[in-house]
């Protein structure tokens, strides 16, 4: 998804996230590549344990968690990454 900075594209991600994983009991992942942002909107959202948050800080850092996501027997059934431009902005400037 994208969009404007603003209009609710976390709320939206986390939102979805926390529907899949309270109602169809799947195991979801939300990674940040923005750092602890995300956490001051998570007691809007009931999250139970099978949803996993995470944060990185290059793409190096992403590529490792999200294999290591894979690696996982649990079998997440959805990850965010929230946002994957922000690395592909910083390797421009």
């Amino acid at each position: 998804m994208y969009g404007e900075a603003g209009v609710g594209k976390t709320n939206l991600v986390l939102w979805l996230l926390s529907n899949l994983s309270r109602t169809s009991g799947l195991d979801v992942v939300y990674i940040s590549t923005e750092g602890p942002l995300y956490t001051s909107l998570l007691s809007r959202y009931e999250f139970p344990e099978n949803a996993l948050f995470t944060e990185v800080y290059d793409i190096n850092n992403l590529l490792q968690v999200v294999f290591k996501i894979y690696s996982f027997k649990r079998g997440f059934k959805a990850v965010a990454i929230d946002s994957i431009n922000n690395f592909y902005r910083v390797e421009v400037l």
